[in-house]
């Protein structure tokens, strides 16, 4: 039987639905801005996006055996790498694209998706745009432009292209920083063999296609945007056979992307963001146990404070470079070195390594680009400083990876007496000797996993916990 309702009924339920959403407007009110902004409230937090060509996509000088391009660490990385290490976490968004010319780059930018999934949230851009729309008027075998080319037709559609770009960037996303990258002189090495006439023709190319790009800059920013033209000429020009070492290549080396990086973070000037208190990779603090969680490294003099019971830090000694010392815990800027001592962080000073990892087989050490630096030999033990699921962190860019060829400790446990080890079930396995050094994995406060999730009690009646 299908009931109708009255009036009044009608009327009632319509009540307690203002009611409600009256309610539900009132809790969205109430709740932090920040919170329902998109992205995170975390200040030191920036959303980072490359745009453009082969530049910003870190292509090398050099192909691969087949001809094909090869990709390395561009600009764009090293302005990354010098964000996080002003301490900002920072998520990046690569977009370039080997011989993408400004038709395209505009094509991708007036997309509504491509603005609504890159362009809206980002905090920071790059761009680099303009080469290769010359490039494909110039006849780079003999260094002439090609028959019909119009180097001012060209560079009055990379303008108009470039101006377009910026409306849209700005239309969608008004409070991002725009960065726009003036060009460097790519056939340094190969002009110094060339006519005059010839090296005059390139280098006025060069001028004003970065007169170009800087009058669509200036026009935006005579408009109040926040757009910043960067120029990479000059720095490029201090060593240019360092910075672009192949005389037949225009891109540059992973030094001349890193001095590029450089160009682009003074402009970009952000300050140095002070952190309320540091973290030890991969260690969750605090933790349910009394044991070492890391190690200090002095890489300097460093000074050992003692917390004073008004809270206050006051020297107590100096600890000496190449001295390693236990790290309980943190406390602000500091880290507990046992009891009430101190140590203050600054990482030109000090490292933290956590744990170590031990070559069972022979296996490749790789450097910051991917590329084998040595062999690791069966029985080596390699601090370990930060690790995940597919590599350990060993300092300075190198890393191993994680298979089976090597094993990750983070200390070790000596034992006092007879000790029972339990099975990944919690059921007795067998007794281990007093005496005998086991390999730790992990401490949870009641156990000690020695691996495999075989496990020990955490008892220091019977055992001793030595950091590595």
């Amino acid at each position: 039987m299908v009931h109708k309702e009255n009036g009044e009924g009608k009327m009632n339920k319509n009540r307690k639905l203002l009611t409600v959403l009256t309610m539900l407007i009132v809790m969205m009110l109430l709740v932090p801005v920040t919170a329902l902004a998109n992205g995170t409230s975390k200040k030191n937090t920036i959303q980072y996006v490359s745009l453009g060509d082969s530049l910003a996509a870190g292509q090398t000088p050099y192909k691969d055996p087949n001809g094909m391009p090869q990709y390395d660490k561009g600009y764009a990385d090293a302005i990354a790498e010098l964000m996080t290490a002003n301490n900002y976490e920072v998520t990046i968004t690569k977009k370039g694209k080997s011989g993408l010319v400004s038709d395209e780059l505009k094509a991708m930018v007036i997309d509504p998706n491509f603005q609504e999934t890159v362009i809206k949230d980002a905090d920071i851009i790059t761009i680099t745009i303009g080469a290769n729309d010359i490039l494909k008027a110039l006849d780079i075998s003999n260094f002439e432009l090609k028959e019909g080319a119009n180097p001012q037709v060209i560079l009055g559609n990379l303008h108009m292209n470039l101006n377009t770009i910026l409306d849209e960037i700005k239309k969608e996303n008004s409070d991002a920083k725009v960065y726009v990258m003036g060009y460097y002189n790519p056939f340094a090495q190969a002009m110094s063999q060339l006519p005059t006439d010839k090296q005059q023709m390139l280098l006025s190319l060069l001028q004003n296609l970065n007169q170009s790009i800087q009058g669509s800059v200036a026009l935006h920013a005579g408009a109040g945007q926040n757009v910043t033209y960067v120029p990479t000429s000059d720095v490029i020009n201090v060593n240019p056979v360092g910075f672009v070492p192949n005389p037949s290549d225009i891109h540059l080396s992973v030094d001349g992307y890193q001095a590029v990086g450089e160009e682009f973070w003074k402009v970009i000037n952000l300050p140095k963001f002070e952190l309320d208190s540091i973290k030890i990779p991969n260690v969750e603090l605090p933790v349910n146990h009394k044991h070492p969680i890391a190690r200090l490294y002095a890489r300097q003099e460093l000074q050992l404070l003692k917390k004073e019971s008004d809270g206050q830090f006051t020297f107590y000694k100096s600890l000496e470079k190449g001295g390693s010392y236990q790290v309980y815990g943190t406390e602000g800027m500091y880290y507990n070195v046992g009891g009430s001592y101190y140590v203050k962080h600054d990482e030109k000073l000090l490292s933290i390594y956590v744990g170590r990892v031990l070559v069972k087989e022979n296996t490749p050490l790789y450097d910051k680009n991917g590329h084998v630096s040595r062999t690791l030999k069966k029985g080596e033990a390699i601090k370990v400083y930060s690790h995940d699921n597919e590599k350990y962190e060993v300092g300075g860019g190198y890393y191993v990876k994680n298979n089976s060829k090597v094993t990750y400790f983070t200390g070790y446990v000596k034992l006092k007496e007879d000790t029972i080890l339990y099975n990944p079930n919690g059921q007795k396995h067998s007794v281990l000797k007093k005496g005998n050094l086991y390999f730790v994995k992990h401490i949870d406060g009641v156990n000690i996993d020695l691996g495999g999730g075989y496990t020990v009690k955490d008892d220091k009646a019977k055992l001793s916990f030595i950091k590595n």
